[in-house]
């Protein structure tokens, strides 16, 4: 499949669905993990786990200061290693679903309710 075609099919699922296509300057999940990020409470458990970069990268979000987050995450993401990324598990359904973020090796969920669809039963 071509460039075209993969995004156009990207596209058309986006449309279906209704999903978000944001990524800046060419760092990838650069909106999913900013989102992830100030999920994290600040002195929560999940936020002493981080470790200093992370804790770094960490109240960039949290303090809206997006050029600063832009600038750790570049750092963060260059090079052979991939030290921040998005963190999926795999549902019930078979179906990815986001569970998080990783940080060095270090997985903090941020998406711990779990919900159901249930039928809507006859009064």
């Amino acid at each position: 499949m071509s460039k075209k075609e993969k995004a156009l099919a990207y596209s058309a699922h986006r449309s279906t669905w209704g999903g978000r296509s944001i990524q800046f300057f060419d760092l990838p999940s650069s909106s999913t993990i900013w989102d992830e990020l100030r999920r994290i409470k600040e002195n929560s458990n999940e936020q002493k786990m981080l470790g200093i970069d992370g804790i770094a990268i960490h109240s960039c979000a949290i303090s809206n200061n997006y050029c600063g987050f832009l600038e750790m995450l570049s750092s963060m993401q260059s090079g052979t290693k991939n030290r921040i990324k998005v963190n999926y598990e795999v549902s019930k359904n078979g179906r990815r679903k986001l569970a998080g973020i990783e940080i060095d090796e270090i997985v903090i969920k941020t998406h711990t309710k779990c919900w159901e669809i249930q039928p809507k039963t006859k009064i």
